[in-house]
């Protein structure tokens, strides 16, 4: 049940994010017209992969799996062990999301402590 569950899941992840990934322009230095990458530019593209996993991928899977774990709730309302399947979704949910976000500090902070560079906390807070 739990392997079907989450080759189903990997599979539907895999579908997702493929094309968002391959138009995502992670690495901004090196390519085209810009400098050659340097050792600070690494801290960027470290900035740049967190805040692509977080906003364009843990987000709407979190919202995802919330409904989906409120529609089997909704759906099999007379049945206790589904709802509280329902239930034990929406929680897991809500537990890996949260840690991710704290993952997502904890870099945020590791690099502005390497950096010094308050600029990398610009594009988070949108003030572009």
């Amino acid at each position: 049940m739990i392997l079907k569950y989450l080759t189903r899941s990997f599979l539907v992840i895999a579908i997702w994010v493929t094309p968002v990934v391959s138009r995502a322009a992670l690495v901004t230095c090196g390519v085209g017209d810009a400098a050659q990458c340097t050792f600070p530019d690494f801290f960027v593209l470290l900035n740049t992969i967190m805040e692509f996993l977080v906003v364009t991928v843990a987000v709407p899977l979190a919202v995802v799996t919330i409904v989906y774990g409120g529609i089997i709730i909704t759906i099999y309302a007379s049945n206790s062990g589904k709802r509280e399947e329902g239930k034990k979704i929406i929680w897991t949910a809500i537990k890996g999301f949260a840690l991710v976000l704290a993952a997502f500090i904890l870099v945020k902070f590791i690099v502005l402590s390497l950096t010094g560079d308050v600029g990398l906390l610009e594009n988070v807070f949108g003030n572009e």
